[in-house]
Parts: C-alpha cells; sequence; structure tokens
C-alpha cells in the first residue's frame, strides 16, 4: 500500500512567519498531534503541540522553532 494514500489534503499547512499562538490554535482547532509547515510549497517539517510548548512566548514564530521539527522524506517509486 502506497503512503500517499494514507494523506489528508485537507488539512490546512504552516508557514514559518506564523506565531506559536496560531500554530497552537489551528492545531487544537484540527484536532491533530502536529501539522506540515512549508515554504515556498517546500515540506519544512512537522510542528507538534509538544514542540509548541517550548517556546519562550506566544508571539514567537516557527522559525525560531525550526530546529525541533520533525522530518522525513518519501522517494518516489
Amino acid at each position: 500500500m502506497l503512503m500517499l494514500s494514507h494523506l489528508n489534503n485537507d488539512l490546512p499547512v504552516l508557514r514559518l512567519t506564523d506565531s506559536v499562538a496560531k500554530a497552537s490554535k489551528t492545531i487544537r482547532a484540527q484536532g491533530v498531534n502536529a501539522l506540515a509547515v512549508v515554504e515556498n510549497k517546500d515540506f519544512i517539517g512537522l510542528v507538534s503541540s509538544e514542540i509548541l510548548s517550548h517556546a519562550f512566548s506566544p508571539e514567537q514564530t516557527l522559525k525560531d522553532l525550526r530546529n525541533h521539527f520533525s522530518t522525513f522524506r518519501m522517494e518516489e517509486e
């Protein structure tokens, strides 16, 4: 079974310029543990509620937490 068949394209994505507050609110509203962060249509990583809890302030941007994102890579067959 292909991984692509399990992806949900209906979930919103976050940007590096989004605040921690916006990311937290979006994750809670979607009822998920993490959301993708993209920039210029490139996948940067996944940010979770746990990662966001380490932020110094709600106004901090996701760019400040980038080193903590979960990353993975999928290759086409």
